[in-house]
């Protein structure tokens, strides 16, 4: 076995103290959500100083940041793993639940998400993948004639109030005894509901 070199062993340590910092900051921003975050209480949380996390990261967005777009990119992923179905309200309808499904199971991240849209902030790459993927599902419903071009936008907006609220009032009301199928049914009701009564042949006039 040929032994590491000096710079392979520095480049393994950077790297490997680099992920501890993103792994403490993944649980306190689990724990705590972004509000009650600070990078003194990140020093203590992985026994380094402030000062040494600075080194790897220039400052505290770009850290939280860098924390969301790993999740993401782990959605990304779960997203791109689905079935393909020839049906492009099915398409839409299951990338907005495992969004849902996934901002449910990650509050805090979802929380980080919601405070990038609110504050215009850059988006990531895997932001923007998320934001293509979910685009497209929408776009072959206009391809197909099942959805007017102007009603795309109202349709994301609604899509993203409803996951919105299925989040909040889960959380807020958690021992109420909700259906099981609640997302589903009301994604798809949502989704249908927003579909042209007959088909419209692609540049026909609405």
């Amino acid at each position: 076995m040929t032994a590491s070199t000096p710079h392979e062993r520095r480049r393994r340590y950077r790297a490997d103290a680099r992920q501890a910092i993103l792994d403490a900051a993944e649980k306190l921003l689990t724990e705590q959500g972004a509000g009650g975050f600070s990078m003194r209480q990140l020093a203590a949380e992985c026994g380094c100083t402030a000062a040494s996390i600075y080194h790897y990261f220039s400052d505290k967005p770009g850290l939280i940041a860098t924390v969301l777009d790993t999740r993401l990119e782990q959605l990304v992923g779960e997203l791109l793993a689905l079935p393909p179905s020839p049906d492009a309200v099915v398409t839409v309808r299951e990338i907005s639940k495992e969004f849902a499904l996934f901002a449910q199971h990650n509050p805090g991240h979802y929380q980080l998400l919601v405070e990038q849209e609110r504050d215009n902030a850059e988006e990531s790459p895997a932001h923007l993948r998320l934001v293509q993927i979910f685009g497209d599902a929408m776009q072959a419903l206009i391809d197909d004639g099942r959805l007017r071009a102007e009603d795309q936008e109202v349709l994301r907006q609604g899509v993203w109030s409803l996951i919105h609220g299925f989040i909040l009032l889960q959380a807020a009301l958690p021992d109420d005894e909700w259906e099981p199928d609640l997302l589903d049914r009301s994604l798809d009701a949502l989704i249908r509901g927003s579909l042209a009564a007959e088909p419209q042949a692609p540049g026909s006039p609405a």
